[in-house]
C-alpha cells in the first residue's frame, strides 16, 4: 500500500471525512440546472463517499466515481443503495486514468487537484484529455494559494492537520497548465467549503473547461495544418475565394501599402516618444547633479531624495514610511471626506477595493467584522477605483457594506498611491505616514497583525 492511499484509508477509517458534504455544491448544482451540461457519461474523479456521484445520476447522467480509497468506495457504494441510484463505483488511483479504456462527456474533479504535486499534473491532464469525447467538458476546482489555512496565504507546498500534502495554486499556473489541451470556458474564485465539524472554509479555483482536439490530434496534426492551412475549407468556399482574391487584386495591393504606411508612422512616432522620455529623464538626471555641485549645501540636503533615470521613468511603488498622500473624495450619498480630515485623531485602513474583485469578496466578511469590532479606534476606507457610483451604490446595499467606500471614477487616487492591484491594504497613522502595506487577499487576522504597527494603539 503506498503511503497516500494509507493515509486515505485512515482518514476514511469511519463515514464523515472531513471534506465530506452529503448534498452537492452550490456551483455544480448552477452547472447541471442550467442545462448547459446535458445528460451523459460523467466520470467523478476521487469521488469519496459519492454524494456528488449520486447527485449526477438522479439528475440522468450515467455515472462512474473513482477514488483511491477502498473504504471511501464501500460507503459510497452503500449510500447510492440508500438513495436508489444507480453509480458505478471503483477503486482507482488516479495515476492509472489510462487503464479506462472507455470515453466520457465531462470529467468533475472537485478538491482532487491540491493533492497533485506540480511534477505530476502534466500527465494526470493529459490523461483527463483522453478520457473526454471531442467537446467533452471537465470542471476542476482546487484550493487557491491566497487560501490562509495550513500555514498562511502566499505558500505553495503545506500539510494539513491529517497529514496529507497540498499544493496551492495560482489561477495563472493552472491556466498555463490546461490551456494546450483545453479551451477555457469560465475561471473564478470560489469558496469551498467541507462537510465535517472540523472542516475550514477555502477560497478557491474554479475552471470549467471544453476539450480542445480529437485524441490523435497532436503536434504531427498541427504541423499539418500549418503546411496546408486551407485543407479543412470546402472546394464551394476555395472557389468562392479564388474570385473574390482575382476581382480585388488591385485594390488588396493598394490596401496593403497604405496599412504598410500607416505601420511605419506608428513605429516613428512610437520611438520619437520613447526618445523623449528618455530625454526627459536625462534631463532631469544630469540638470539636478550640474546644480548639485554647484551648490554643496543642497547637494548634501538632496542626496538622499536623488533617484536614478530608472525611477523617473517607472516610479516606484509607495513604501512603509512614506508620508500617504492627501486627496478628497465623495461617497455615493455625495458626502465628502480628505484623509487629512483624520489627522491626528484616527489611524485609517485605507484599502483599494473592486466589487468585481474576487479577492475582495472572499474577504469581505472579516472586514466587515474588523470594522465592527475596531470601529472606535480606526477608521476603515474603501477606494472603489474605475467604477460608477450606481455600481458601488447597489453594491453597498447588496453587500451591508459597514465602512466608508469612496468614488474614484478617473482613479486620480489610485495612481496617487500607484496601485498595482485589489485589494491593497494600507495603515496610515495619525500622522498620515504608512506604517504597514499588504497588496493581496487580508484576513481579520491579517489585519490585526497590521496594526501592531501602530503606536497609537
Amino acid at each position: 500500500m503506498n503511503k497516500n492511499k494509507e493515509i486515505f484509508e485512515k482518514i476514511y477509517e469511519k463515514p464523515g471525512a472531513v471534506w465530506t458534504r452529503t448534498e452537492p455544491p452550490q456551483e455544480l448544482v448552477e452547472l447541471i440546472e442550467s442545462g448547459k451540461t446535458k445528460p451523459g457519461k460523467i466520470i467523478d474523479i476521487g469521488c469519496g463517499e459519492g454524494f456528488y456521484s449520486i447527485y449526477l445520476a438522479s439528475k440522468g447522467f450515467e455515472v462512474t466515481g473513482i477514488d483511491l480509497s477502498e473504504k471511501a468506495i464501500k460507503y459510497a457504494k452503500e449510500n447510492a443503495v440508500r438513495r436508489g441510484v444507480n453509480v458505478r463505483f471503483l477503486v482507482m488511483d488516479i495515476a492509472d486514468l489510462e487503464q479506462l479504456k472507455e470515453k466520457f462527456d465531462f470529467v468533475l474533479e472537485w478538491g482532487v487537484m491540491h493533492h497533485i504535486m506540480p511534477l505530476q499534473r502534466q500527465k494526470y491532464v493529459e490523461d483527463v484529455a483522453k478520457l473526454l469525447n471531442k467537446g467533452g467538458k471537465y470542471l476542476s476546482i482546487c484550493f487557491n494559494e491566497q487560501s490562509p489555512e495550513f500555514g498562511g496565504s502566499g505558500k505553495r507546498y503545506r500539510t494539513s492537520p491529517l497529514g496529507t500534502k497540498i499544493y496551492y495554486s495560482s489561477q495563472d499556473e493552472l491556466r498555463k497548465l490546461f490551456e494546450p489541451y483545453f479551451r477555457i470556458i469560465k475561471t473564478k474564485i470560489i469558496k469551498i467549503f467541507g462537510g465535517g465539524k472540523e472542516s475550514k472554509e477555502h477560497i478557491g479555483n474554479y475552471f470549467l473547461m471544453e476539450k480542445k482536439m480529437k485524441e490523435g490530434e497532436n503536434n504531427e496534426s498541427k504541423r499539418e495544418e500549418e503546411e496546408c492551412p486551407l485543407c479543412k475549407i470546402s472546394e464551394e468556399t476555395m472557389e468562392r475565394l479564388e474570385k473574390k482574391e482575382q476581382a480585388s487584386k488591385e485594390p488588396e495591393i493598394k490596401i496593403k501599402k497604405k496599412t504598410s504606411w500607416k505601420i511605419k508612422v506608428l513605429i516613428l512616432v512610437l520611438i520619437i516618444f520613447i526618445i523623449g522620455l528618455v530625454g526627459v529623464a536625462f534631463y532631469k538626471f544630469f540638470l539636478t547633479s550640474s546644480l548639485e555641485e554647484e551648490n554643496p549645501i543642497q547637494e548634501q540636503s538632496k542626496a538622499k531624495d536623488k533617484s536614478s533615470i530608472l525611477d523617473i521613468i517607472f516610479p516606484k511603488s509607495l513604501e512603509v514610511g512614506d508620508l500617504a498622500p492627501d486627496f478628497v473624495s465623495e461617497d455615493v450619498f455625495g458626502n465628502k471626506t480628505a484623509l487629512s480630515d483624520f489627522r491626528n485623531k484616527k489611524p485609517v485602513v485605507l484599502i483599494f477595493w473592486a466589487t468585481w474583485c474576487g479577492f475582495c469578496a472572499a474577504e469581505l466578511p472579516d472586514l466587515k467584522d474588523f470594522t465592527t469590532k475596531y470601529q472606535n479606534k480606526i477608521k476603515v476606507i474603501a477606494i472603489s477605483s474605475g467604477e460608477s457610483k450606481k455600481t458601488i451604490k447597489n453594491y453597498i446595499q447588496e453587500k451591508e457594506i459597514n465602512f466608508l467606500m469612496l468614488l474614484d471614477e478617473d482613479r486620480e487616487i489610485w495612481n496617487q498611491y500607484l496601485v498595482r492591484g485589489t485589494p491593497t491594504h494600507f495603515l496610515i497613522d495619525t500622522e498620515r505616514k504608512i506604517v504597514s502595506l499588504r497588496p493581496g487577499l487580508a484576513s481579520k487576522e491579517n489585519l490585526e497583525t497590521m496594526l501592531t504597527m501602530l503606536k497609537e494603539l
